[in-house]
């Protein structure tokens, strides 16, 4: 049997715990997350912040999972009907999908939300699940609320600091897909990547 590194994932909310992938692994679940009591509880009685739940994810070998039948990238479209519920995302939301080298996707990853006009990320957090998954490509995607898909100074800049950070690494930043009502815009077929 082969031995994996546990990994652990934060799941933001039951739907999101109950949407992780059970292929060729088990899901444990632990319900009580860390929650740290206030010294100075608010004046206002407000809605309790949810932390998330912690949740420990046990990789374990699975001889019959056929890993040819993951989705395998080919284009900008292929990536937009992979993530096209951001469409509907009220916040902003940056995600990056790892790649094998045969371009299937070996996982997908929310690395920031952030407000209606904005998300900070970092190309720190953004590798992560790349070199976490001992991957040497990926694709970032983020979606714009307003519904225009046009990319931002903001986009150029993120975008350029990923590829040069991504390269550093070994790694190759092979698109950057913003999603809007609208549709998408691909950095690639722009010419800027």
């Amino acid at each position: 049997m082969t031995k994996f590194r546990p990994i652990e994932v934060v799941a933001r909310s039951r739907s999101e715990f109950e949407a992780l992938p059970r292929h060729g692994g088990i899901i444990l679940w632990d319900p009580h997350y860390d929650e740290k009591p206030r010294r100075n509880p608010p004046r206002k009685p407000r809605e309790p912040e949810f932390r998330g739940l912690k949740v420990r994810l046990v990789l374990v070998h699975d001889p019959d999972y056929d890993a040819s039948a993951r989705v395998q990238i080919s284009n900008a479209v292929d990536v937009f009907e992979l993530m096209k519920s951001l469409q509907d995302e009220g916040n902003e939301t940056f995600w990056v999908v790892v790649l094998n080298t045969k371009l299937r996707v070996q996982g997908v990853c929310e690395v920031a939300r952030g407000q209606v006009d904005q998300v900070l990320v970092t190309p720190a957090d953004i590798l992560r699940p790349v070199l976490a998954a001992g991957a040497n490509r990926c694709i970032i995607v983020h979606n714009h609320p307003s519904g225009e898909p046009s990319p931002s100074q903001d986009d150029r800049s993120v975008t350029d600091r990923v590829a040069k950070a991504a390269k550093l690494l070994g790694m190759e930043l092979l698109d950057h897909i913003i999603i809007a009502r609208e549709g998408f815009v691909s950095f690639k077929d722009l010419g800027m990547l």
